[in-house]
């Protein structure tokens, strides 16, 4: 089981803008999102909109774990 954490590129770029003492550049974003292989089927997965709260995000988890265990 996979839990893929999704969000858009403006919305992960942004993220970083505003961290310090992060590891990698954000000038590197782009390069990742371009060989990014997003989970597919038939691969068991769970896709997360992390543009939520980070509350909810985990609920969600929760939620879609706790129902297939």
């Amino acid at each position: 089981m996979f839990i893929h954490l999704a969000g858009s590129f403006e919305l992960i770029e942004d993220r970083m803008a505003h961290r310090t003492d992060h590891f990698m550049l954000p000038d590197l974003l782009k390069s990742q999102f371009s060989i990014l292989e997003n989970p597919v089927i038939p691969e068991c997965f769970i896709e997360i909109d992390i543009g939520q709260s980070i509350e909810a995000v985990v609920e969600e988890v929760l939620h879609n774990v706790s129902f297939l265990c």
